[in-house]
């Protein structure tokens, strides 16, 4: 017997099979221009909630005040902050308007410790640039510079994920270390020279070492700590004197540089930042590294010790937010040590971790009162750190590591943005 179909019944809906739409999303977003562009945005929002919410304008993010801006002589376009507000900004502001001055005062800005301040010029002429001299742009500038800076950066690290076969957002594990927000929100340099960090890495994968040590040279005299990456270059270098590698081979077996491309690419830096370090002592009198370690460095372990009652027992909103930062960092620490022989981080990026990691207990009790001084120094070993993880598929107690700290650097980083937001003290009493 023929089967017989029965008709549709009138007003019902077919079902209609539906293309998933999450392969297409995942592969939209699988670009580095993608990633940098939404890292950007964000950084966008952030300042302009932060502007909103505050009301006195982009220059408040100077956070110049008294006694090292003096108000009358302070150009209109710089908004003064209270005196507890006051940050580093103000000195990257100075230079920024002129950055060889050795003037007293600039734009109503005298430095505290000049050999210091000045011997992080990478940023403020960059600002310089960008403004044209124009002292009444400084202020959007300097924002405008970091937020560009973060959105390159955003893009970079996806490249080094993708390059580590994995998805371009896994970048944002670089890129979304919490410590940017301060330097987003404070005018201060640590966004620009992880951006030129990440960029000569990348440079050295592609054996590119003169590009390499022009980004270094820049990275350098942005934030001088970053002389890790060359320090660590040529000590990798040391190692391979030994290797077997043709005359003017750049990649030794396995795929890693060979020892003269790495000298190549280490030995400019150091010269450039040593050099940069004499002219500032001929200027201010004192060598920069010297005003630094009587104001940055301790004996081993001793600055953090003194300031362990700042952190144990967390008694208050301060503490826990201090421990929660630090713990953030200590466990990206920990997951790198742990994936340092399976990482597929090159070998001079894992050396550049350890000494950056030697240079930590060295660190004043000055560094250690608040998150926002600790996680500016711990710069350099987090991004170092993170590029290690991105490296490695390292699993802690059946839980992929690398996405336990994705996680716990949004709830970081939306912490200290929130933290910051209401007014502009300096660690709204959470710092």
């Amino acid at each position: 017997m023929a089967r017989v179909h029965s008709p549709p019944v009138i007003g019902s809906r077919q079902r209609r099979a539906r293309r998933p739409i999450g392969p297409a999303w995942r592969a939209a977003s699988d670009r580095p221009v993608v990633i940098g562009a939404a890292v950007a945005a964000l950084a966008i929002v952030v300042v302009s909630s932060f502007v909103a919410i505050d009301g006195r304008g982009v220059s408040a993010l100077v956070r110049a005040a008294p006694p090292y801006t003096t108000a009358s002589e302070v150009p209109g376009s710089l908004q003064l902050v209270d005196h507890d507000e006051a940050f580093d900004g103000q000195y990257y502001y100075r230079m920024a308007v002129s950055p060889w001055s050795d003037d007293e005062r600039v734009a109503g800005v005298s430095f505290d410790i000049p050999a210091l301040r000045t011997q992080r010029i990478g940023y403020p002429v960059i600002v310089f640039a960008v403004s044209a001299g124009d002292r009444d742009l400084v202020p959007l500038g300097l924002v405008a510079v970091n937020v560009a800076a973060l959105g390159a950066l955003g893009a970079l690290a996806a490249v080094i994920a993708r390059q580590h076969g994995r998805h371009a957002a896994w970048g944002l594990l670089i890129a979304g270390y919490p410590g940017f927000a301060y330097a987003l929100l404070f005018d201060l340099a640590e966004i620009v020279a992880a951006a030129l960090l990440l960029a000569s890495l990348i440079a050295l994968r592609r054996a590119q070492p003169v590009v390499a040590s022009a980004l270094l040279i820049g990275a350098t005299l942005t934030r001088e700590t970053i002389v890790v990456v060359p320090v660590a270059l040529v000590i990798v270098a040391a190692w391979r004197t030994r290797a077997r590698t043709q005359q003017g081979e750049l990649v030794a077996p396995g795929g890693e540089l060979a020892a003269p491309a790495l000298l190549v690419a280490g030995l400019p830096p150091i010269a450039a930042g040593a050099l940069y370090q004499l002219r500032l002592r001929a200027v201010w009198g004192e060598l920069p590294l010297d005003a630094s370690r009587q104001k940055n460095v301790r004996f081993p372990f001793a600055g953090f010790l003194d300031q362990i009652d700042r952190f144990l027992p967390p008694t208050n909103a301060a503490a826990l937010f201090r421990c929660t930062s630090l713990a953030y960092v200590v466990g990206l620490v920990v997951a790198a040590i742990l994936a340092l022989r399976s990482s597929s981080a090159r070998r001079h990026e894992r050396m550049a971790l350890v000494v950056a990691l030697g240079v930590v207990p060295l660190l004043s009790g000055f560094i250690w009162m608040g998150a926002t001084s600790f996680m500016r120094a711990l710069t350099e070993v987090s991004v170092l750190a993170a590029v290690v993880v991105l490296g490695a598929r390292l699993r802690l107690a059946g839980m992929r590591a690398d996405r336990v700290i994705a996680a716990a650097a949004v709830v970081v980083g939306g912490v200290t943005v929130v933290s910051e937001l209401p007014s502009m003290s300096n660690d709204m009493g959470i710092g």
